[in-house]
């Protein structure tokens, strides 16, 4: 059977999953989850994931039980990263890009969006050759301090020097990231499977109390 990826999930991938948000095709998703459950499709995120989740899932409160739950279902059929010093200097170069669009203010390339792209470009550095960073972002919801960030989709677009100008360093992160397509899952051409993490988000919660499945860790 054929092996897809490896890919790189932006945190809003997992959050309009389980939020049954609409714009995503939910089904691609799904069918990407199932895949890595099986062991046939070879997904990333990171740790800051489960951070930049609990605040945006819905409905709420959550208990910390549940958000547990999740995690652990998540992490077993993905591999999760954890941001380390070499990720951690990728992503402050990230910031130092200057980031602007004509006919649109300057923006800033938010700190867990540069930790994201770093740890895909350290994952490169460790040989997983991946083939796309997935991601929702189109930069149209506000930070905390009420400002846009640069989005994810069209990152190319927000890059304002031309890249020959760019110290070396700086030219070669942006060059990788723009490799990766930042863009949305499309579909996986395989045979129908099992489903993993099927329902919405409130099925989700409403198991947290009930046996883990076998095949979920294994």
């Amino acid at each position: 059977m054929t092996k897809h990826g490896p890919y790189f999930w932006d945190s809003c991938i997992i959050v309009s999953y389980l939020n049954d948000e609409s714009c995503l095709d939910l089904s691609v998703v799904k069918e990407y989850l199932s895949q890595a459950s099986e062991r046939n499709c070879e997904i990333y995120v990171s740790t800051l994931s489960r951070v930049e989740i609990t605040p945006n899932l819905r409905p709420k409160p959550f208990t910390l039980e549940k958000i547990d739950r999740i995690w652990r279902d998540l992490e077993g059929s993905v591999t999760v990263v954890s941001p380390n010093p070499e990720i951690m200097r990728y992503a402050s170069v990230l910031r130092c890009v200057p980031y602007e669009k004509t006919g649109s203010k300057d923006r800033n390339l938010g700190a867990g969006d540069s930790v994201l792209l770093a740890t895909a470009l350290w994952l490169q550095d460790m040989g997983v050759d991946l083939k796309y960073f997935h991601t929702n972002d189109k930069g149209k919801r506000k930070n905390s301090e009420g400002s846009k960030d640069v989005p994810l989709i069209g990152f190319a677009e927000w890059v304002a020097e031309p890249l020959e100008s760019l110290e070396d360093e700086l030219r070669s992160v942006v060059e990788r990231i723009c490799n990766l397509t930042p863009s949305q899952p499309q579909p996986l051409e395989v045979s129908p499977s099992s489903r993993f993490l099927q329902g919405s988000l409130s099925e989700l919660l409403s198991q947290a109390d009930s046996p883990m499945p076998e095949n979920v860790n294994g």
